[in-house]
C-alpha cells in the first residue's frame, strides 16, 4: 500500500488543512507591502465533509486604518465534491475562491470525447486563484496583488509592489 492509498481520518484531513491555510497566511504576510498588515481572529467555526472544527480568519487592513478591512480571508474547509482545500477571499466589491491543489488531487473530466484536466493552468502543489469557469493561476506575490485589486475594487496595492 502506497501513502497515497492510506486512509486519512477526518481529524487528520483537518489537521492538515490547517496547517496549509497557516502556511498560505505566513506568506501572504510576508507579501504584503507596508502600509498594510493583518489581524488574525482564531476560532471561527467551519463545518465540512470532516466535522466542525476551528479555523482561523485573515484580514488585512492598512495599518492607519485597523478597523476597515480591506480584504478578509476565510477558510471554507475541504470540499465535500472534490475534497480540495478551499479559502475564500472577500473584499468590498468582490469575492473570490482558491483552491489549494497538488498532482494527486488533480481531477479530470470529458470535452469533447478526450480526458482533459478539470482545471487548467496547473505547474505544482500550491494554492491557486479559480480565475474562471476552467482555469486556474499558481498564487503568488504578484498575482496576490492581482486578486487583492480585483476584490477591494481598487489597484491601491499595484503602487507599493
Amino acid at each position: 500500500m502506497t501513502s497515497r492509498e492510506v486512509q486519512q481520518t477526518p481529524q487528520e484531513k483537518q489537521q492538515l488543512y490547517l496547517e496549509k491555510v497557516n502556511q498560505f497566511f505566513g506568506q501572504v504576510k510576508k507579501w504584503l507591502p507596508t502600509p498594510f498588515e493583518t489581524v488574525q481572529i482564531e476560532n471561527s467555526l467551519l463545518e465540512d465533509k470532516t466535522g466542525e472544527y476551528k479555523t482561523p480568519i485573515l484580514s488585512i487592513v492598512k495599518k492607519d486604518k485597523p478597523d476597515d478591512a480591506v480584504a478578509d480571508l476565510f477558510p471554507e474547509g475541504i470540499s465535500f465534491l472534490t475534497d480540495d482545500a478551499l479559502i475564500e477571499i472577500q473584499g468590498a466589491y468582490d469575492e473570490e475562491e482558491i483552491i489549494y491543489m497538488q498532482e494527486n488531487n488533480r481531477r479530470y473530466t470529458v470535452r469533447n470525447g478526450e480526458k482533459c484536466p478539470m482545471y487548467e493552468g496547473f505547474v505544482q502543489e500550491g494554492w491557486y486563484w479559480i480565475t474562471d469557469l476552467n482555469k486556474i493561476r499558481l498564487i503568488t506575490k504578484d498575482i496576490f496583488v492581482e486578486l487583492l485589486n480585483k476584490v477591494s475594487g481598487r489597484s491601491r496595492f499595484d503602487e507599493f509592489v
